[in-house]
């Protein structure tokens, strides 16, 4: 949907991506997060943040 980068410290940047997932599909972000995990310059994943839109 949109992001913004956050400069941490020591030349690393954190990278606040807002992303809409499908309600209706089981394990959507844990799959979300399997693929990001397998980016080599991707060293953490955390979700901040979960909402429903209604």
């Amino acid at each position: 949907h949109k992001f913004k980068e956050e400069p941490i410290a020591y030349g690393l940047t954190a990278l606040i991506a807002y992303i809409v997932l499908p309600e209706d599909k089981s394990g959507a972000l844990e799959e979300l997060e399997g693929t990001l995990q397998k980016i080599s310059e991707i060293s953490q994943i955390e979700s901040l943040t979960v909402h429903r839109f209604s």
